[in-house]
């Protein structure tokens, strides 16, 4: 049966309302409000979810306060893109500190990173869509990156790309000056870095100190411009005055 005249305006409205909202979220970049606050301590600071081999993947994490702090009691989990299933990748058992900068490696055990990690796990990140979150003793997060197809509750604003081949996600702002940035949108904290570099305990923090500026031209400056004979005439009389005995 035909719908009424005076409803069709109305249904081609509504219509056209759900073909623009499809067009503004496309499938697999769901946005998504967390609600935990974006982190000014640990955070995920690069993933890279294969290489040459499936295997080939590592999760890092980086401190990225000023102060040094205790990763001891969090845990690591990898999530499904829809969510349906969750794994533990890894358990930290305290004391474990980092300093201002400083990173620890998570990898699979059967890839190429495995030698170089700091813990190590079995099975794998999907490359097409998954989640990974750093969660609190009491299962808060901390902080969590989606990437690819995600829609799980644990994307971050709206999902990051899924990296390429032998590329990794890296937070930004990247490479030497750190992994810093947290606004809790994983869209704009993350970037598609094609030369992806491990960092674990073993490695420097990044970035590293400031270099302090010399100071020993200002001292060698007042040495030098001090006359040495000056200096030798006047000694002299000095310790004569000072060895007279007077009667």
């Amino acid at each position: 049966m035909p719908a009424p005249r005076g409803m069709l305006l109305p249904l081609v409205s509504f219509l056209v309302a759900t073909a623009v909202a499809a067009a503004v979220v496309p499938s697999g970049l769901a946005a998504a409000v967390p609600t935990w606050p974006p982190s000014s301590g640990f955070v995920i600071a690069e993933v890279v979810t294969g290489g040459a081999s499936a295997s080939d993947e590592y999760v890092e994490i980086a401190s990225a306060g000023a102060t040094a702090a205790d990763l001891g009691g969090c845990e690591l989990i990898y999530v499904t893109a829809s969510g349906a299933t969750t794994t533990r990748k890894a358990g930290f058992v305290g004391p474990l500190v980092l300093a201002p900068g400083q990173h620890l490696l998570v990898a699979n055990g059967a890839g190429i990173y495995g030698p170089l990690a700091d813990v190590t796990y079995s099975s794998g990140l999907a490359a097409d869509g998954g989640a990974v979150a750093l969660r609190g003793a009491d299962g808060s997060v901390i902080d969590a990156v989606g990437w690819g197809t995600a829609t799980n509750a644990y994307v971050e604003g709206t999902v990051a790309p899924a990296p390429p081949v032998k590329s990794s996600l890296e937070r930004l702002p990247g490479g030497p000056a750190g992994n810093t940035q947290d606004v809790n949108d994983n869209r704009v904290d993350w970037f598609v870095q094609s030369n992806p570099v491990p960092q674990s305990l073993a490695s420097p923090p990044v970035p590293g100190p400031s270099p302090t500026p010399p100071a020993t031209a200002t001292a060698d400056v007042r040495v030098t411009t001090a006359p040495t004979p000056t200096e030798t005439d006047l000694s002299t009389p000095a310790a004569t005055a000072a060895g007279l005995r007077l009667p």
